[in-house]
């Protein structure tokens, strides 16, 4: 029988139904500005993507942290302090599972991409924020609940985030962090990557930055768990050729071993896929 799949970012929420890893219908919304207008979005994506299929349940990614369905805090979108879960069973008249948006990303790289395979996997995403994902054995590694939030790890002493620490990798690889660096060069990371594509110096200069930074987030993750892959996505990512001499040069100089493979995903859709999966990974 058929899945749904829902995943939320700070700029579009996608939802999809998947059969046998496959994805049959894909529905792209905004996320939008306020709490109603996101939660008729991802209630407008999920019905379009559903239609009259009968489904056995929905996997939802969101941004976190979560607690059995309900979204702690996300600064990204208004959803703190909210029962996700329970909102969409009611709307959708289906179960619901809600997990972290990177955790389901990392999922869908474990089963159906670059971490296919292997033991232990590690997701990062940049994006509008930056978030982490950890699968072992095929099962999501949650620890008491929320491991794996790898966007939140200091990597400086510099630069207060969102969330209260200081100097989090999110504060650097994020689409904010990654226009705090171009200075001004662009409007926006798409310019950005634009301005990178026709030689611009200076936006050059910002991406090889970001790529130091993608280093040592990396290495901080390596350092901790090991991972047999570390799969680096998101939107950001798709400036890679201009981050990556710089990422393996920081883990070439910082690390003392040789590393499982660091690779940034060739994926469009593991956070869909993996969410699809989530009840047979709980």
């Amino acid at each position: 029988m058929a899945v749904a799949a829902i995943d939320i970012g700070g700029s579009s929420i996608k939802a999809a139904l998947i059969k046998n890893g496959c994805i049959v219908r894909k529905v792209v919304l905004p996320t939008m500005a306020g709490r109603k207008r996101v939660l008729s979005n991802i209630v407008s994506a999920a019905l379009m993507a559903i239609g009259d299929t009968k489904i056995q349940y929905v996997g939802v990614g969101c941004p976190g942290p979560i607690d059995h369905g309900k979204v702690l805090d996300t600064k990204n979108i208004l959803l703190a302090d909210f029962d996700l879960q329970t909102y969409l069973q009611r709307k959708l008249k289906h179960k619901v599972i809600v997990a972290r948006d990177v955790e389901c990303f990392t999922l869908g790289e474990a089963l159906y991409g670059a971490g296919c395979g292997k033991k232990l996997v590690a997701g990062l995403a940049l994006g509008t924020g930056v978030g982490g994902g950890i699968v072992l054995e095929g099962r999501q590694f949650l620890g008491r609940g929320n491991a794996g939030e790898f966007g939140h790890m200091s990597i400086s002493e510099q630069q207060k985030c969102s969330c209260g620490n200081i100097g989090c990798i999110e504060e650097f690889l994020s689409t904010r962090g990654i226009m705090r660096l171009a200075k001004g060069v662009a409007k926006n990371p798409k310019e950005l990557h634009e301005l990178a594509l026709k030689g611009n110096k200076k936006a050059l200069a910002a991406y090889a930055r970001a790529g130091e930074y993608l280093g040592i987030a990396a290495m901080s993750i390596i350092r901790a768990i090991d991972p047999d892959v570390l799969v680096i996505g998101g939107g950001i990512s798709q400036a890679r050729q201009y981050m990556k001499p710089s990422m393996e040069r920081v883990l070439r100089q910082r690390l003392n071993y040789k590393p499982g493979k660091v690779v940034f995903s060739s994926m469009d859709d593991a956070a869909l896929l993996g969410a699809a999966s989530l009840q047979q990974t709980f």
